[in-house]
């Protein structure tokens, strides 16, 4: 995605950039790390230490992981309680070295309480910071719940500044 200029600022003053009008489901988020990419996509793999991280999160299980060629594909339930709702679902993740790339989206093969989470993380080599890294993800989910509108806002900027900022104080350390 381009930044502008505000973002470019932002991320400079070492602030998290998040943004949630591309569409009603989607939220986009940067940040700049100062860590190589390499130290940053084991802080993000680490699915266990994410877990710890985050609040609502009750449990997470990997049910699958396996390598082959430049693809790893993980699969993960993943327990949370929200507004007092217990939710259930299952993540297909595709990480690929190469690209910098990690792909997310429902497991097909699994009911999930939820209807849609697709999007993917991405890390590339900072043009900000010597040595650094931009952590960028993008997130499309739909809950299935009728809530309002800035609950939802409110819920997809928290978890995903929380989950920004655990990642970085990890890799920074």
């Amino acid at each position: 995605p381009d930044m502008s200029e505000e973002d470019e600022a932002k991320l400079l003053a070492g602030k998290i950039v998040i943004h949630s009008d591309l569409d009603s489901e989607m939220v986009l988020g940067f940040i700049e790390i100062d860590a190589s990419p390499s130290r940053v996509w084991e802080e993000i793999l680490d699915l266990e230490a994410r877990l710890a991280e985050n609040k609502p999160a009750k449990a997470m299980e990997v049910y699958h992981d396996s390598t082959e060629g430049d693809w790893r594909q993980i699969k993960a339930r993943w327990d949370i309680v929200v507004l007092g709702m217990d939710i259930t679902w299952y993540n297909h993740y595709r990480y690929n070295a190469s690209t910098s790339y990690f792909w997310f989206s429902l497991d097909p093969d699994e009911d999930s309480d939820i209807v849609k989470a697709d999007g993917y993380y991405h890390v590339i080599p900072s043009d900000l910071i010597e040595g650094g890294s931009r952590f960028i993800y993008l997130a499309d989910t739909d809950s299935g719940r009728k809530m309002p509108e800035a609950i939802r806002e409110y819920l997809a900027k928290h978890g995903l500044k929380d989950m920004l900022k655990a990642i970085k104080i990890r890799a920074e350390q």
